[in-house]
């Protein structure tokens, strides 16, 4: 008996759990079936939504292709008044620089004129000084070392229309092959002022002469010869000669030079009207006046040990130490390749 009745029981309480496991089971199943229908109703709500602005979105795309047309065509528009506005700047940017372009030519035409009305006037009225006369007053003496005087009487007159003031009168004995470079030299020389007392210096009226009553000592150094090679030649013998920086070499028995060539010279002076130096460059050739051979002197020779000096090819010439041509043995031609002309 009591067996029987654990039996029942047990049997009693499996059906008591399986009852209440159904209980449980049914509860969450309709639990689940409520949150599926949550779950469904959101998404439905969240897909209306997204419907809605996806309509929305697609309104708004259709606008705006209505409107890029519209946009298209005030763009190009735009551009092509930018493009237009750009011609128009370059265009009236060519205008403008030919215009200026012309009135500096005009500007340039109009100081040209008046340059050359300048020059005419200063031309035509400005002071002229001019060598009137020249000759030589002494002996030519050239000594061992290089140096060679003489005394020259050297008129310049002013052929202009008005004075010239601060007047100063340069003149050298030139030598051989650099007569164009010594008249350079002179006329580039600052200007010398020669005041005697005021402020005009040296003043020379029209016609009037400077020099006409005086004689100057005038000198140049000249450069000895390098002997290079001497060949017998008939009864005499030729000679190669250069120009060395250093000079001859001291094995050279003789000291050769040439002879002076020309008297060169150079005249200042300035206008009233300006402060523009004026400059008269002048070049005279010296020249033998006899005709004999012998007074035809091509260079002097000394002897580096005796300082004996003989004049060559003439023989008549001698001295020790230097040697003198006399005044009537040479004469001035005036040098039109070189000088007489009036230069600034």
């Amino acid at each position: 008996m009591g067996d029987a009745e654990n039996t029942d029981k047990e049997n009693k309480g499996l059906i008591d759990h399986t009852i209440e496991s159904d209980k449980g089971t049914r509860t969450i199943e309709w639990l689940q079936l409520g949150v599926n229908a949550v779950l469904a109703a959101v998404g439905i709500v969240a897909i209306i939504i997204y419907l809605g602005q996806l309509s929305a979105m697609n309104k708004t795309l259709r606008e705006i292709e209505k409107q890029t047309p519209e946009i298209q065509r005030q763009a190009r528009a735009a551009q092509g008044q930018l493009t237009q506005a750009k011609s128009d700047s370059a265009a009236n940017s060519a205008s403008l620089s030919q215009q200026i372009e012309a009135a500096n030519r005009q500007a340039r035409a109009a100081q040209d004129s008046a340059r050359a009305i300048q020059q005419q006037t200063e031309t035509s009225a400005r002071p002229w000084i001019a060598i009137s006369e020249i000759s030589l007053a002494g002996p030519i003496t050239l000594n061992m070392k290089g140096e060679a005087t003489t005394m020259v009487h050297v008129t310049a007159q002013n052929i202009g229309k008005t004075p010239a003031r601060e007047v100063a009168l340069m003149v050298e004995l030139g030598a051989e092959g650099s007569q164009h470079h010594e008249l350079e030299r002179l006329c580039a020389l600052s200007f010398v002022s020669t005041e005697q007392g005021d402020k005009y210096g040296q003043v020379l009226f029209p016609t009037d002469t400077l020099g006409k009553d005086e004689t100057r000592s005038i000198q140049t150094n000249l450069r000895p010869w390098t002997l290079v090679e001497r060949k017998p030649a008939g009864t005499g013998y030729t000679e190669s000669l250069r120009l060395d920086k250093n000079g001859p070499p001291p094995s050279q028995e003789e000291i050769i030079y040439s002879m002076p060539s020309s008297v060169i010279g150079c005249v200042q002076y300035k206008s009233f009207t300006s402060e523009i130096p004026y400059y008269t460059g002048f070049t005279y050739r010296l020249y033998p006046k006899v005709k004999d051979i012998n007074a035809v002197i091509y260079n002097v020779r000394f002897d580096r040990r005796t300082g004996e000096a003989t004049a060559a090819p003439t023989k008549s010439l001698k001295g020790i130490g230097s040697i003198t041509v006399p005044v009537e043995w040479m004469g001035l031609t005036p040098n039109f390749g070189w000088g007489n002309d009036v230069v600034r």
